[in-house]
């Protein structure tokens, strides 16, 4: 897609959950960093989707990716998507802008009680 500024490329993502195996989750991380490594550098990239990845409460060492305004639990996705957005010197936009809670979580369970951030751009 082109704009003003150059070329756009989104890419959308559906991860797998927490109770996928550990190598499969890899695999996935592994094939958008692939992904996104083919776009051409001068384009704007935005990768969006459900990545089943908490952030913000373990972002020690991810300062430069996750914000403060995160959801604050962590999941077994949280390290591979930071790790993948790092390496790419991407940001998680939904962890940089204060908001109310009840606009900041994605995912609510029928419990009424458990209440997560799992997409993200």
């Amino acid at each position: 897609m082109s704009h003003m500024h150059g070329h756009l490329t989104i890419i959308a993502v559906y991860s797998p959950t927490e109770e996928a195996s550990v190598p499969y989750k890899d695999d996935i991380f592994n094939q958008l960093t692939a992904l996104s490594s083919a776009t051409p550098p001068h384009d704007q990239l935005v990768i969006l989707g459900e990545f089943n990845a908490s952030c913000a409460f373990g972002r020690r060492g991810f300062e430069s990716v996750v914000g403060l305004y995160g959801v604050w639990d962590v999941n077994d996705n949280t390290q591979g998507f930071q790790i993948m957005c790092s390496s790419k010197d991407l940001n998680i936009m939904g962890s940089c802008l204060k908001r109310l809670d009840i606009h900041r979580h994605t995912c609510l369970s029928n419990d009424s009680h458990t209440k997560k951030g799992i997409d993200h751009i």
